[in-house]
């Protein structure tokens, strides 16, 4: 006697294609496709901080030349006790925006490289499948 649910069950195979989670966004065509990879995980927090970097590096690029307009008013004006604190504002502001600028270009590289890993591995596995 057979039993009808062993013959209903998958058949355990060693190189399967899992669980596609992204059959619903191929569906709906390419850019929804990408937007489910670039969404998808902790991918989410990488975007949410590539965001935050930029607007912050912008707006630190632009209070620059606010503090140096400052510089030059208190240098002209003879306040020249306060030109210690702006030139280490300046340094401050002029050394983090760039590293803030450096980090944002390397999430984006991370996160691209992880939707090109992620669609290799998807391109492979219905290729196999």
């Amino acid at each position: 006697m057979l039993n009808k649910k062993k013959l209903d069950s998958e058949p355990i195979v060693e190189f399967s294609p899992g669980k596609d989670s992204y059959i619903n966004a191929r569906k709906k065509g390419a850019t929804r496709w990408i937007l489910a990879h670039l969404f998808h995980g902790s991918n989410k927090f990488f975007i949410i901080i590539i965001i935050f970097t930029i607007i912050l590096s912008a707006n630190l690029s632009s209070i620059i030349y606010i503090i140096i307009g400052e510089t030059i008013s208190a240098l002209l004006s003879g306040l020249t006790a306060l030109l210690g604190n702006y030139i280490l504002i300046l340094l401050t502001l002029g050394i983090t925006g760039p590293i803030l600028r450096i980090l944002s270009r390397m999430l984006i590289e991370i996160l691209a490289q992880r939707t090109e890993r992620d669609a290799r591995k998807e391109f492979f596995t219905n290729l196999l499948g």
